[in-house]
Order: structure tokens, then sequence, then C-alpha cells
């Protein structure tokens, strides 16, 4: 059995309301609701050696000289278009237009009946039921994140991979057993069967 069936299988486990507790949120707006991924709830310590310090250092700088380059060659240009997509992720947002801008978060929280919600930039929180839920894609392997598409055509990612510089590994572990608990949730209370999308770690495409 490879790896793809394994999944397949683990995934398959049905009724295992137990293994679905997430994260109970002890304060706030989303009180007593569940909450699953990398969360501001967490409490763990980032790792703090000399190759992470090296690693970072190495891809700023880069991320530095590259982001340079294209704005002497854009004349401008880029600056401006950096502008005009905050414009407009500014205005869609705050006027909960979710429809036209990017619904992605590294957490969803639960109301563990049908409700669910995602934080967005600005304050604001994209609530959604579950029998607005109209396809489910899990992404795995090399890709951790998991696709849900409601009636309206939102596209709703929930990215569930940690960061690979900075997390420690239970952290990483979490991020694992969260993403296969909230993949069971959402199959036993929207009765829709995920489709799984494996990822090769060799392409990331």
């Amino acid at each position: 059995m490879d790896e793809f069936e394994e999944l397949e299988m683990e995934f398959a486990t049905n009724n295992r309301n137990d293994a679905l507790p997430g994260f109970l949120v002890p304060e706030g707006k989303f009180q007593n609701w569940n909450v699953y991924g990398n969360h501001p709830y967490l409490e763990h310590e980032l790792e703090n050696s000399t190759l992470w310090l090296m690693a970072n250092l190495w891809f700023t700088g880069w991320f530095g000289i590259v982001f340079i380059a294209l704005s002497v060659m854009s004349f401008g240009l880029l600056p401006f278009i950096i502008g005009v997509k905050y414009l407009w992720d500014f205005i869609m947002i705050k006027s909960e237009l979710f429809l036209f801008v990017n619904c992605s978060s590294n957490y969803i929280y639960w109301d563990r009946k049908d409700q669910f919600a995602i934080p967005m930039k600005y304050g604001k929180v994209m609530l959604f039921t579950s029998n607005q839920i109209k396809s489910i894609v899990v992404e795995y392997n090399s890709r951790d994140i998991i696709h849900i598409k409601n009636y309206r055509t939102f596209n709703v990612n929930i990215d569930f991979q940690s960061s690979l510089l900075r997390a420690p590994e239970n952290l990483k572990r979490q991020m694992v057993q969260d993403k296969i608990n909230f993949t069971q949730v959402l199959r036993l209370i929207t009765n829709i069967e995920p489709k799984m999308k494996y990822i090769a770690k060799s392409t990331g495409s």
C-alpha cells in the first residue's frame, strides 16, 4: 500500500467525533467555536537556530534584490500595480464583496454545527454554512491546502502548511492532524466526499 492509498483510508474514517475537537476558542466573537490550523491561540516556541537565521537573511536579501530590479525595470509601474491591488482588496473586503478577492487563511472556525468562518483582512470575517458548500478539494504531499467552493462560487483556501523555516516539529505535526480532522468534519456535516489531489514534492505544482 503506497502513501496515497494510506491517506485515502485515513480520510475515509467516518464517525470519529472524538477525534474532531480542534481547539476550543476561549474568548472573543467565536468563543466556544472550534478552530483548526495555525490560529492565534496556539502556544509554541519558534526555532531560533543559526541555520534558520542564515536562511531567513538569504531569502530576505534575494527578495529585496528582485524587488528593486523589478521596480527599476518597470519605471515606477510596479508600485502603482501594487497600490491598485491593495486598494481593490481594501474596498472589496470592507464592502464584504468576498466573491472578488482571494479568500485564504491559515485557520478556520467551526461552530460545531453547520457554520464556518474564516478571518479576512481589515477585521472582516467571511461566514458560510455547510449547505452552501458544493465541492471540497484536499491537496497533500508538497502542499497542504483545503479548497472549499460554495454556491456563490466563493473559493476558500485553508493552508495547513506551517512555515518550513521557523515552525517547530510539534506545530508541523499538529497542522497535519488538524487538516485530517477538519477534512473529516467537512465530510460528516456536508455529506460530500472530498476530492484528494496529490501534489508531487518534486514539482510542487
